[in-house]
C-alpha cells in the first residue's frame, strides 16, 4: 500500500505568521534509596569475611552517586510558520527548533526541522501541483545506558558504586582503581563521546488533473 502524509498548508488570503513556544524542566521524581557509606564498608567487610576489607575498601569520602550524575534539566521549543495564498496558488513555510536536555549529565537532543508546502493552480485550474518539502537534522548526545559490559551501566554502577570513593584524585581526573569490576559513573559520563548526527530530506509533489467531468488523473512522486 501507499501511506500519503499530508501537512498544514496555506490558505488563500492575507499572509499570515505564526508562533508558539514552550520552556519546560525535568527533574529526577525521587532518588533510589542506598546504603550510607557505612552501612556499605560493613556488608562489603561481611561478604569478604575479612576485617582488612574496611582499609581495602575504605577512600575517605561519602559521595552519592545519584546526585553526581543526575541533574535538572531544561528544555525549549519554538515554532514559525509564514503562510498565505491567493485564488491560483498559496504556500507555507515553517521552522521549528526544539532543544532538550536530560536529566542524566551530557544527556541532550537538539533538532531543527523546515517544511515548505507550495501549491499551484493552472489551465482554470483544471491543473493542480503541489509540492512539500521536509528538512531535518538531529543531534543526540548519548550516555552510557544500556548494554555497556559486564561491569555494568551508568545507572548500575552509580547504585552500586562505592560511596568512600572520591569523584576525582589528586590529579583531577575520576577517580578509579585497578578493579574491573567497579567503575567510577562520573569517568563514564566524563570519557563517553557518543554523538549521533541525523540529516533527512522528504521531497514529494503531487499533479492532480482534471481530464473531463468525473474523470481525474493524479501522479503523485516523492524522494
Amino acid at each position: 500500500g501507499v501511506v500519503l502524509i499530508t501537512t498544514k498548508k496555506g490558505k488563500e488570503g492575507k499572509s499570515t505568521i505564526e508562533y508558539s513556544g514552550y520552556a519546560s524542566v525535568s527533574q529526577l521524581p525521587r532518588k533510589l534509596e542506598v546504603m550510607s557509606p557505612s552501612e556499605w564498608l560493613n556488608f562489603r567487610i561481611d561478604s569478604i569475611k575479612s576485617i582488612a576489607a574496611t582499609n581495602e575498601n575504605h577512600y575517605g569520602a561519602e559521595t552519592d552517586w545519584q546526585d553526581e550524575i543526575f541533574r535538572t534539566a531544561y528544555s525549549q521549543s519554538h515554532n514559525l510558520a509564514l503562510s498565505g495564498g491567493s485564488s491560483n496558488n498559496s504556500y507555507r513555510i515553517s521552522f521549528n527548533y526544539l532543544d532538550q536536555e536530560g536529566i542524566i549529565k551530557k544527556s541532550s537532543m537538539e533538532k531543527y526541522v523546515t517544511r515548505v508546502n507550495l501549491t499551484q493552480y493552472a489551465f482554470d485550474k483544471k491543473l493542480k501541483l503541489e509540492t512539500n518539502i521536509t528538512a531535518s537534522q538531529v543531534l543526540e548526545n548519548r550516555v552510557p545506558v544500556g548494554a555497556t559490559g559486564f561491569e555494568g551501566d551508568l545507572l548500575l554502577n552509580a547504585l552500586k558504586g562505592n560511596p568512600t570513593w572520591p569523584v576525582y584524585g589528586e590529579d583531577g581526573e575520576p577517580f578509579q582503581t585497578i578493579s574491573a569490576e567497579e567503575r567510577n559513573p562520573v569517568a563514564m559520563l566524563d570519557y563517553t563521546d557518543d554523538v549521533t548526527k541525523t540529516t533527512r530530506v522528504l521531497m514529494g509533489g503531487l499533479a492532480t488533473l482534471n481530464i473531463i467531468s468525473g474523470l481525474t488523473y493524479k501522479m503523485n512522486f516523492g524522494l
